[in-house]
């Protein structure tokens, strides 16, 4: 299952990114830093075993991957509600990775991998066609101009999105940003291979009912804020 188009271009072109987020926050307590520990053997994946057999076996295909899991309410609760179906998440900051380890032990699930790292690191190991859904949500908005480009939406990554996910596949994109939004609308509607689902405004005003509050979210909520949420759908091959 494993890509195996690591190039020369795909490296230059990596390099070119400049996604970036926080590493660390709050020193992690004993228990929290020891429940991290025991289910990062279990449950991470590294740039060296990446799709192994013993990683995800083909009956959890077609995946979803979230980048950026927050607190790990959103992809626990979708792992929960689809025991049959695999669940990767690439997330670098440690504290998330704590929080995310902490439910994935109290509900003991096998469903979920994670990559304890940054996305575009492992960008050119993930298989093409082998997602149906992406999910990117409350990322960094990066509001100031000149740090645009450290945003996750950039043309050279909805192009490796457009190849990760099979024909009809999902991306949702959720923020509170309104400025963020219209930039990644943008972005997609300029996009051959994708789709914008909505049809009328409460379309992007509401998230689907089986989907979980995640933390920032709440946040907004509680600031007055109604969040945004982008559905794109998959159409057609770069």
């Amino acid at each position: 299952m494993i890509n195996s188009s690591n190039n020369n271009s795909i490296l230059v072109r990596e390099k070119l990114l400049s996604y970036r987020g926080r590493k660390f926050g709050r020193t992690l307590s004993k228990t929290k830093s020891d429940i991290l520990n025991r289910v990062k053997k279990t449950n991470s994946i590294t740039v060296e075993n990446i799709f192994s057999k013993n990683i995800f076996t083909s009956s959890y295909f077609p995946l979803s991957l979230e980048i950026g899991c927050g607190s790990g309410e959103f992809i626990v609760s979708q792992a929960i509600e689809s025991p049959e179906k695999g669940f990767l998440v690439v997330e670098q900051y440690i504290n998330g990775l704590a929080s995310l380890s902490s439910k994935i032990s109290k509900n003991n699930l096998k469903n979920i991998k994670f990559f304890p790292g940054d996305i575009t690191k492992i960008f050119h190991l993930l298989p093409h066609n082998a997602f149906d859904s992406i999910y990117i949500l409350f990322p960094d908005p990066w509001p100031k101009s000149r740090h645009h480009k450290r945003r996750i939406i950039q043309k050279e990554i909805i192009d490796i999105f457009s190849k990760l996910l099979i024909n009809n596949g999902i991306l949702w994109f959720a923020s509170d940003d309104r400025e963020y939004c219209r930039f990644a609308l943008l972005h997609f509607q300029n996009h051959p291979s994708f789709k914008w689902a909505a049809e009328k405004r409460e379309d992007w005003l509401k998230k689907p009912i089986i989907w979980a509050d995640t933390r920032y979210e709440i946040k907004a909520k509680k600031r007055g804020i109604s969040p945004i949420f982008l559905k794109f759908i998959k159409t057609k091959h770069l």
